[in-house]
């Protein structure tokens, strides 16, 4: 189970009760989150101009930028 937060997303293991947190760009807001079909979270920053992806299996995240 995810969550997004102001600084990225949360992961819920709904069998232990354990957080954990994925942080990326501080200070630039999160609206929304998806799940692809690896099990990697993408997380939409529109203030920001880019999209934060959660690489679930590698425990990491970082930014797309996206052209305007």
């Amino acid at each position: 189970m995810w969550s997004p937060h102001r600084e990225g997303a949360f992961k819920l293991d709904p069998l232990t009760g354990k957080y954990t947190n994925y942080s990326s760009a501080p200070g630039k807001a999160n609206y929304d989150l998806a799940a692809d079909k690896e099990g990697n979270v993408w997380v939409s920053q529109p203030g920001g101009n880019r999209m934060a992806h959660v690489d679930a299996n590698a425990g990491k995240i970082d930014n797309v930028l996206l052209d305007r």
